[in-house]
């Protein structure tokens, strides 16, 4: 019988297809753990999320196990995050995306469509639908806590309940945690609304985006609410899994100049060869060579390819140095693992990319990092059946 004054916590962090990396790292942990894979649910008081890795929380809180979520990415994935509907893993080009940019967020703009069968949002809303059904959110069972931003500008005065943080949860043990009669899917679809990727998604009257957007990592909010749920518990163990370090979203600017001026020099050798790659139309292809003249608009682009990036990472890399500090440098009774890694510069990472050679590289080099550090994560899960 594990300790009952300890509280176990797992978290996962938002990243695209990166989720296939922690989805094969929780794979592999619950192997060596050696507990029934379909009731993880049972050995952890909470278990939070945000963007795909709010999709995986609430799965394996519905009764999924990790390997059963592993084709959610290598067979839905790349209808998810394609541009067409004959072929899968169509990602836009660089100079698409920043068009898209560019054109103002707030005038809805996304990478991916919003309203074709099959594909985009209508593909990801049709598997959310065959996993979960019309199951409500106080179905799952344990503690559930999802992130997304409440993102609507309707109210000019700005009121209590608009442009805010919202944590989706089964839960009333704080009165922050809202949607408790919520579908699951819809949860889903709110927390990995990600911007430019996905248009917002209503609940109601109310729309949301990506949990990422406010920390795509909570972990540390996790431990708070479950010391709430366990106030007399003196002993926490908190299980933080990443989804890797490197493109996050969007390659380093660099990078995105480089194919920025290769994709220049490939349209203007060949319109149509062009065109006819990234499956754009007369118009989208007038867009971006105009866009291609317009050194202003590019280095726009730039600059908020660059934010974006470092607005995701940072918050989620200053949550996992917290909880490090706490659980080395502190009398807290704090155990902590976190699951992060570098990937290698020479791969395509960005969150959308589905391709079966990074779905390849995704796989193997979580089992590579698992067996390098498994005397490191035996020792955790020690902890964690104390």
């Amino acid at each position: 019988m594990y300790d009952p004054n300890t509280l176990r916590i797992l978290s996962l962090d938002g990243g695209g297809m990166r989720g296939y990396v922690s989805t094969n790292f929780l794979k592999s942990f619950v192997d060596l753990w050696g507990v029934n894979p379909n009731e993880l649910w049972r050995y952890f008081d909470v278990i939070a999320g945000s963007s795909i890795g709010g999709i995986l929380a609430l799965s394996l809180s519905y009764g999924k196990s990790p390997e059963e979520l592993l084709p959610f990415f290598t067979q839905n994935g790349p209808w998810i995050f394609t541009t067409s509907t004959t072929t899968p893993s169509v990602t836009p080009s660089t100079l698409t995306k920043i068009n898209t940019i560019v054109g103002g967020p707030l005038s809805s703009p996304t990478f991916y469509p919003g309203d074709t069968n099959g594909i985009g949002t209508k593909r990801l809303k049709s598997d959310l639908d065959t996993e979960f059904g019309t199951s409500k959110m106080t179905d799952l069972k344990t503690t559930t806590v999802i992130t997304s931003f409440e993102k609507n500008n309707v109210d000019p005065d700005y009121g209590v309940d608009t442009n805010t943080p919202v944590y989706f949860s089964n839960s009333k043990i704080v009165p922050s945690l809202i949607g408790q009669d919520f579908n699951i899917t819809d949860v889903a679809m709110a927390t990995s609304a990600a911007p430019l990727y996905f248009p917002s998604w209503a609940i109601g009257t109310d729309l949301y985006i990506d949990g990422g957007i406010i920390q795509n990592n909570p972990a540390s909010l996790a431990l708070s609410i479950a010391k709430a749920k366990k106030p007399a518990a003196n002993r926490y163990c908190v299980l933080s899994v990443g989804t890797g370090l490197g493109d996050v979203g969007f390659p380093p600017e660099q990078e995105v100049r480089q194919r920025v001026r290769q994709e220049v020099q490939e349209m203007r050798k060949d319109r149509k060869a062009f065109a006819d790659k990234w499956r754009l139309s007369s118009k989208q292809l007038k867009e971006v060579e105009d866009l291609s003249n317009n050194v202003q608009a590019l280095e726009g682009g730039y600059l908020i390819i660059y934010l974006l990036g470092a607005s995701t990472t940072g918050p989620q890399e200053v949550a996992a140095k917290e909880l490090f500090i706490r659980s080395n440098y502190t009398l807290e009774n704090l155990y902590y693992y976190r699951m992060q890694y570098y990937f290698e510069p020479s791969q395509y990472t960005e969150f959308d990319n589905s391709t079966p050679e990074i779905l390849d590289y995704y796989r193997t080099s979580s089992l590579e990092y698992f067996n390098n550090d498994i005397d490191n994560i035996s020792t955790f899960i020690g902890h964690l059946t104390a």
